[in-house]
């Protein structure tokens, strides 16, 4: 046990000289944090205010536009007087131009920009705004149908609900998506790189006649568990601080933007306690944005959970490959293509997570732990994970065996 110790403590302090142990320390809970910001910066209130000067040689349009908080329309006499207002006003975003046209109804329109181009939120807005006094015009005049009446015809939709029937939860199907995809990706990197680390470990010591002598002192089972808990060691901590670090950017970010998290985690608390019922009322005395419903999926999501069995699984996986490389190293990359093409599944396993090919995949040892991670934030039957970890179990036993046995040779 003694010897064993020492391996350990050898490989635990060669990982954590590199650079590269400490870059990804850093980088990973980086773009973690930032994917967790993104509503909040796709919805900034401090963007700036965008002029919008419209010529309209037509007269169909005149007066018609609606302005916003974010978008103000200015009608303008000339072209060439909203040229030379755009070259003296830096604020003027752009020049929507709309040409007179023999025929009655107008066809096209030009938004013409100067040195940045406007956004899609502008060119979207200026698009709809045209249609939507076009189809107006057409509809009182030609057939006599007040607007609002067609609006209420267009706007009303059955609004299909996915709910947890106990507690109302929304099911936030894409946000769960990107969820599993991301710690599947996360796992499938993770798994693979300290798994390559024991087997290029292990290269370099054959090659440089370090394992004959340490074979001279310690049974293969010492080593080769030495080398793979030293390395896995390393990297639980590098995970513990990925969490951590990670754990610290979040609450950071919530604590910027506390009242809008604030918002959202009540939202979510009376859902929970007072169930569909709640949510119903909600959402029609309140209908949530698009950025809204992202933090409130973001809310719903058991992180603790996954986190744990992200763990569990890390941990597992690591073992199995790391002795499966060392076992059969010639035939390494073979070994970890299941687990990449997982990933490459991935559209089909969120499509229907709890189908054959998902519960398949998850069950078998070499996809695991990149399947189960995809389908645990949809819900999975204890039964399923125990079974996944079960056999995964057995397939690390028997590949430290055989490499113990091909380490001794």
């Amino acid at each position: 046990m003694k010897k064993t110790l020492i391996i350990i403590g050898r490989e635990i302090r060669t990982r954590l000289r590199r650079p590269s142990f400490w870059l990804l320390c850093v980088v990973v809970p980086v773009v973690i944090v930032a994917l967790y910001a993104i509503p909040l910066l796709v919805d900034d209130p401090e963007t700036r205010q965008q002029t919008v000067l419209v010529v309209d040689e037509t007269d169909f349009f005149e007066n018609s536009f609606t302005s916003s908080e974010k978008i103000v329309y200015r009608p303008a006499g000339s072209l060439k007087y909203a040229r030379t207002q755009m070259k003296s006003d830096k604020h003027i975003s752009a020049i929507l131009f709309i040409p007179a046209r023999e025929v009655s109804i107008p066809h096209d329109a030009f938004l013409y920009y100067r040195t940045t181009m406007p956004n899609t939120a502008l060119q979207a807005d200026v698009s709809e705004q045209l249609q939507t006094i076009l189809r107006n015009n057409i509809l009182l005049d030609v057939y006599n149908i007040p607007p609002d009446d067609y609006n209420m015809l267009m706007t009303t939709r059955v609004k299909l609900r996915t709910q947890d029937i106990e507690s109302g939860r929304e099911a936030h199907l894409k946000v769960r998506t990107v969820a599993g995809i991301a710690l599947a990706a996360l796992m499938v990197l993770a798994v693979l790189m300290f798994s390559a680390s024991v087997l290029r470990g292990v290269a370099e010591e054959r090659g440089g006649r370090i394992a004959e002598v340490i074979l001279s002192s310690v049974r293969p089972l010492q080593l080769l568990s030495g080398k793979i808990v030293g390395i896995g060691t390393a990297g639980l901590l590098q995970f513990v601080l990925w969490v951590a670090l990670a754990g610290a950017g979040v609450v950071g970010v919530r604590a910027v933007a506390a009242d809008r998290f604030d918002e959202v985690s009540t939202t979510v608390g009376q859902i929970a306690t007072k169930g569909a019922e709640a949510s119903t009322q909600l959402e029609s005395t309140a209908p949530l944005t698009a950025n809204a419903e992202l933090m409130q999926g973001l809310e719903s999501i058991d992180f603790a959970l996954l986190t744990a069995m992200f763990l569990v699984y890390f941990l597992i996986g690591y073992l199995a490959f790391s002795a499966m490389f060392v076992s059969a190293s010639q035939f390494s990359i073979p070994l970890a293509l299941p687990l990449v093409a997982t990933l490459l599944l991935s559209p089909l396993l969120v499509a229907a997570p709890a189908g054959n090919l998902a519960v398949g995949l998850s069950l078998f040892p070499l996809t695991a732990p990149a399947a189960m991670m995809l389908r645990l934030p949809f819900g999975v039957p204890v039964w399923q994970v125990a079974v996944s970890l079960l056999f995964l179990v057995a397939t690390t036993v028997f590949a430290f065996v055989t490499a113990a046995k091909k380490l001794k040779i």
